[in-house]
């Protein structure tokens, strides 16, 4: 009778149970190298275990470990993410009898075929980017025929209650002699910025920008709960103390969007939510003012007589202007590359990246390369809203163009080259 009720309870709780068995198990990784191998394999028995739902909210839940033991673990939840895409497409297709997104299939093969054209360099860089861009479309699509399943919404706030675990893990670099050796946070000239158990910092301001832009979408289309609340506060903070520019930047478009959406109903919470704000602002002046100042710092490092018409776009474009402006010269001087591009997993131009995705896809694919790549998931979007015959929330312009934003100023996947 026992192990029954146990068999029920299992039944009704087992995504919660998931979680904390993966949490548990990657906080062994913090005193044990290499413990991620255990912690992912049950990532993935989780995902064949559960239902679509289920398994892609286990899946979530691991991202914040997916660089605990460096390049290793990125492999490993690469590998659960694979599963998690082959058995939904199994459950799609050959158990619900769906019928395939004909504009997917098409632009991924037209893409595809593209990019190992003879006329480029194949390289370990090339079958990477091409793989992840095809594990992107191939996730995409899912998600067109199963937004339900997918529950971004539920899962947003899956991946903020992770991120305060993974957070709390942090701490154990004091304790651990293994943690010790490795960059939990990461010195930037005279200050600190936090990346928690990620690789990078700017890794995890990306991850907070596109979850708060999601958070964003969902508040103004008035689907808003006190957990979403608190998500958004937990990316907003973990996001602040990465130190990132383009973080700082992102978050104040999202946070006016957000005011002048509350102005039109809600004036008087828009007025108490401005007091709290200044009041907080002040309170950071008087109490942490290194932390203000440091910030602030990272974006007015020149003295304002110096200032030319490049410094002012390299303030504002947080130190990228001169890098864009580099391989759009080259780009321009090459016309032949413009337009075909140089392949997937070229070499840099100079020691550096453009750290501009569109940019950075002309490089590499060329205008007829970067036309495919849209393709790739504009396509099957419109065929899939004609199917579905529904019409388009507008609001969903603001999280594009919040993460629009954020490619114009990282490469994101194609930051990969030999």
């Amino acid at each position: 009778m026992e192990l029954s009720n146990i068999k029920e309870y299992y039944k009704e709780n087992k995504l919660i149970i998931h979680c904390i068995l993966i949490a548990i198990l990657f906080f062994v990784n913090c005193f044990v190298p290499h413990f991620s191998y255990v912690g992912y394999s049950v990532v993935a028995i989780c995902i064949l275990l559960s239902n679509t739902s289920d398994g892609f909210s286990a899946l979530v839940f691991s991202i914040p470990y997916c660089c605990i033991d460096d390049y290793s673990s990125v492999l490993l939840f690469f590998i659960c993410f694979l599963i998690f895409l082959i058995k939904a497409y199994i459950v799609m297709y050959v158990i619900e009898k769906k019928k395939p997104n004909i504009a997917f299939l098409i632009s991924l093969g037209v893409f595809a075929a593209y990019t190992l054209l003879p006329l480029f360099e194949y390289n370990v860089a090339l079958f990477i980017k091409l793989g992840i861009i095809c594990l992107l479309g191939a996730f995409f699509n899912l998600y067109l025929s199963n937004k339900d399943a997918l529950r971004i919404k539920f899962n947003v706030s899956i991946l903020a209650l992770s991120m305060m675990i993974s957070t709390c893990f942090y701490l154990t670099h004091f304790v651990s002699p293994y943690m010790k050796t490795k960059e939990v946070y990461y010195h930037d000239e005279d200050f600190i910025r936090f990346s928690s158990l990620l690789i990078n910092p700017n890794t995890l301001a990306m991850l907070c920008e596109i979850c708060l832009a999601l958070l964003t979408y969902f508040i103004i289309s008035n689907r808003c709960t006190w957990i979403d609340c608190l998500a958004f506060v937990t990316f907003s903070a973990l996001g602040i103390f990465t130190l990132s520019k383009t973080f700082l930047i992102l978050y104040c478009v999202m946070i006016l969007t957000l005011l002048v959406y509350l102005c039109r109903s809600f004036k008087k919470q828009v007025f108490w939510i401005i007091c709290s704000i200044c009041i907080v602002v002040i309170f950071l002046i008087i109490f942490a003012n290194d932390f203000i100042f440091t910030y602030l710092g990272r974006f007015m490092n020149v003295d304002p007589e110096d200032l030319t018409f490049n410094e002012i776009m390299n303030i504002v474009t947080t130190g990228r202007y001169d890098l864009w402006r580099g391989v759009a010269d080259y780009l321009f001087m090459n016309p032949v590359i413009l337009i075909f591009g140089r392949g997937l997993g070229a070499p840099l131009i100079e020691s550096m990246s453009a750290h501009n995705f569109f940019l950075s896809l002309t490089y590499e694919v060329g205008i007829i390369g970067g036309i495919l790549f849209m393709s790739l998931f504009v396509a099957p979007f419109i065929y899939q809203m004609k199917q579905d015959k529904k019409r388009i929330n507008w609001r969903i312009v603001v999280p594009i163009v919040i993460i629009s934003m954020l490619m114009m100023v990282e490469d994101l996947f194609l930051y990969v080259y030999n």
